[in-house]
């Protein structure tokens, strides 16, 4: 089936791009590399501390953590509203990734004690970040 038959018609470009090839390809070699690290990596040595946490009148929970992934140090900023208040029913996730391979010389220690010295962590992080030229992804998740 091509993106031209006419079953198809409907479909948007976007969508269709997703049954070509490269597409499938390119997803199935991003499956084989995160099943490789699952099995080369020792998730009990994975850290995740928590920096901050605090719960405000029974209406909203706050929690700062940083921690490991595969190939990434992740400082999360969640926020949690309590039972009975609006969208009690999400955790609100304000983040920041950082990839190992470009962190230079910067340790997951050094972050753990700079944001537990931070006052306002996330933006701070941030600010450090650009200061000594390590890209990261920041985000919303909830």
């Amino acid at each position: 089936m091509t993106k031209h038959d006419e079953p198809l018609r409907w479909v948007s470009e976007a969508q269709v791009s997703l049954f070509d090839d490269e597409a499938i390809n390119a997803i199935n070699n991003n499956i084989k590399y995160l099943a490789e690290k699952i099995k080369t990596t020792d998730l009990d040595k994975q850290r995740h501390d928590v920096i901050w946490t605090n719960k405000i009148k029974k209406t909203v929970r706050f929690k700062c953590s940083l921690h490991e992934k595969f190939d990434e140090i992740c400082y999360s900023e969640y926020t949690c509203p309590a039972q009975g208040m609006p969208f009690h029913e999400f955790e609100f996730e304000d983040y920041v990734d950082i990839y190992k391979k470009d962190m230079k010389k910067l340790t997951y220690d050094h972050l753990l004690h700079f944001l537990k010295k931070a006052k306002n962590g996330k933006d701070e992080l941030k600010a450090f970040l650009r200061t000594m030229n390590i890209p990261f992804r920041e985000g919303l998740w909830y």
